[in-house]
């Protein structure tokens, strides 16, 4: 699994079309954080908004039930952005996988998300 360290949790939380306070949620165990998602809307929406979801969990905290919940805060929380941002657009969610994150990839081919390299 990947681990993110501080600065690469900043990167991510702190890149263009981030919405802090609307487009970013956290889990957190006994004041620790545990996992984060954040959605990213992209500046053009020209022919459709390609919106990117990042997800990132602790390695010793991908519990099925934490992924599904944050997979499905992030479909909901992007479609809203969506909305808000470029409604009547197609929407296409986008999710940045890295190659440690196996329990992503499985819980996205679940989800009926379609894998593709960019």
């Amino acid at each position: 699994m990947v681990v993110r360290g501080a600065e690469g949790v900043r990167e991510d939380l702190s890149a263009p079309g981030v919405d802090l306070e609307g487009g970013t949620t956290s889990v957190w165990s006994g004041g620790e954080a545990v996992a984060y998602a954040a959605t990213r809307v992209q500046e053009h929406a020209d022919p459709v908004h390609q919106l990117t979801l990042d997800i990132a969990m602790h390695p010793a905290h991908p519990t099925a039930s934490m992924i599904g919940q944050l997979l499905a805060w992030c479909r909901s929380t992007g479609a809203r952005r969506h909305h808000e941002l470029y409604d009547g657009t197609p929407l296409e969610l986008h999710v940045r996988i890295h190659h440690g994150q196996r329990w992503l990839a499985e819980a996205l081919d679940a989800a009926g998300y379609r894998r593709e390299r960019s």
